[in-house]
């Protein structure tokens, strides 16, 4: 139940920022910002009831190792991303100076989120 409930979490976290834009934009491409949060949720719910009817013998089959493997892959995700962010951000300003700088805040925001998040985790671990 615990890996049912944590694919849920995700789901959640992951499909809400689209949805809440898709209906909260008003903008002429809203419903299909809302139809990508959608597409995005329900397999993923799917998946999470699933999990859930499976139970206890899925947890059981989740040991300690699944921690260390969602951590790499987090990580991996989190450089790739840093990655395609800064590569974008440098492509736009490269062509269009302020103009294209409309990825920075993406940075800024990326950047720090890295920085609280390494802080707190140092934070707590001492």
């Amino acid at each position: 139940m615990r890996t049912a409930l944590t694919t849920l979490v995700l789901a959640v976290a992951l499909a809400a920022p689209l949805i809440v834009v898709g209906l909260g934009s008003g903008g002429p491409y809203s419903g299909r910002v809302l139809q990508g949060g959608v597409v995005l949720l329900v397999p993923l719910l799917l998946l999470a009831a699933w999990m859930a009817r499976r139970g206890p013998a899925l947890d059981r089959e989740q040991d300690e190792r699944e921690g260390a493997i969602l951590r790499d892959t987090a990580l991996a995700t989190c450089l790739v991303t840093a990655v395609a962010l800064q590569a974008y951000w440098g492509w736009r300003f490269a062509a269009a100076g302020n103009a294209g700088d409309d990825a920075f805040w993406l940075l800024v925001v990326f950047w720090g989120t890295m920085a609280i998040a390494y802080g707190l985790q140092r934070w707590r671990r001492r």
